[in-house]
């Protein structure tokens, strides 16, 4: 009963550390529930000026630099505006550093599907939850081959980064 009750607790911490996503049920819902869509080719990842490099401390245990990373991109395509921010031509897009954190890793000189959140002062922000499809899936053809029309995006967006730390939040319903 001991170890049971020692695994629980591992699971609920675990668990706790994790990034968690509600996906709309269709392509077109999913794709509404963004800020933006576009069609980019990733350029490069721009690394932070001080460096996103992980180091041993004491006792091996390793710390990371929790900067968000920033891809610049080409973006050839806009299917869902957002703003006037997001247009034809050379941009960053942002995404926290880790996995954990819904962080998104592309691959440079790929070509992916993209939609995420819009924030204040910063550009454009992607995240695990968001729209990531790479030239492959099934999805990046449905949407390239779909005109989706979205009724007036009202804030029904179940996550959004309103936090100066880039926290991940769950809109008010």
């Amino acid at each position: 009963m001991y170890i049971f009750g020692i695994l629980l607790v591992t699971f609920m911490i675990g668990g706790s550390q994790a990034c968690s996503c509600f996906f709309e049920p269709n392509l077109e819902d999913r794709f509404c529930s963004h800020d933006y869509v576009i069609l980019a080719f990733i350029i490069d990842l721009v690394e932070p000026e001080n460096g996103n490099d992980q180091s041993l401390a004491n006792d091996n245990i390793v710390t990371i630099n929790q900067d968000p990373k920033t891809y610049e991109v080409y973006i050839l395509e806009v299917y869902r505006p957002g703003d006037d921010r997001v247009k034809t031509g050379i941009t960053n897009i942002t995404t926290p550093s880790n996995s954990a954190a819904c962080g998104v890793n592309l691959q440079e000189g790929k070509k992916y599907i993209l939609g995420g959140s819009l924030t204040d002062p910063s550009d454009l922000q992607i995240y695990s939850c968001g729209i990531i499809f790479d030239s492959s899936s099934t999805e990046f053809k449905a949407i390239r081959n779909n005109n989706f029309q979205c009724d007036e995006k009202t804030d029904d967006n179940p996550v959004r980064v309103t936090n100066e730390d880039n926290s991940i939040v769950l809109n008010e319903q």
